[in-house]
């Protein structure tokens, strides 16, 4: 099938609802946030929604409800903070390639994170450096830094799972991989995982001080 016209819209406010939605999404300056809210009509889930966004500082989606979503946003910053999916949503960024589905649990190549949530609820926050999913992380790239907790809200974790990493770093340096770490078991309460750039530089053949 031919892809859907995307509507273009300049604005730092895109403001969307409808059944089926394609839209590019380009904030006006340079400097400037885009704000986003993409839904079905009456806020309900909408069947597809289909986003190509673009700000040079930050993209914050205040609401992403669909059944099925891609959403490729370019940004160095990139939040959700109201989502709902009804079966899967795509989001490519600047740092991570990633899928949020509503229970499927199945193994998928091609993503930096696989995530999913019993309640079709769900947040990120996302840096440059480092992603916080408000759902479970099933499976991710090792060399990304990604903390995943269900239920809750991305932004609030990241004292959370600070306090819990330095504990975890203080018993031992190298934290095992959880079931987030691609071993294919489901966690009870979420998986935290976050790996020491240390760790990734570090060459055992020049002596144990490389890696520490």
């Amino acid at each position: 099938a031919a892809p859907e016209p995307a509507l273009v819209v300049l604005t730092p406010n895109l403001v969307v609802q409808s059944d089926r939605i394609a839209v590019v999404g380009l904030a006006p300056s340079n400097q400037q946030a885009l704000h986003v809210t993409a839904t079905g009509v009456g806020n309900t889930l909408a069947s597809h929604i289909n986003l190509q966004l673009n700000s040079d500082s930050r993209i914050s989606l205040r609401q992403l409800a669909a059944v099925t979503s891609t959403v490729n946003a370019q940004a160095p910053l990139v939040d959700l903070q109201d989502g709902r999916v009804g079966d899967s949503a795509v989001f490519d960024t600047p740092n991570l390639r990633f899928r949020m589905d509503a229970q499927d649990r199945s193994p998928r190549a091609g993503y930096d994170v696989r995530a999913f949530t019993l309640t079709g609820l769900y947040t990120f926050d996302l840096t440059l450096d480092d992603a916080r999913f408000g759902a479970f992380v099933i499976a991710q790239n090792p060399r990304k830094a990604v903390f995943g907790q269900p239920p809750g809200n991305a932004v609030d974790l990241a004292g959370q799972q600070l306090g819990l990493l330095n504990r975890t770093q203080q018993r031992d340096r190298w934290p095992a991989f959880g079931a987030g770490a691609g071993g294919g078991a489901v966690p009870t309460i979420g998986a935290v995982l976050r790996i020491d750039r240390k760790a990734l530089d570090c060459n055992p053949t020049e002596g144990a001080a490389s890696c520490y």
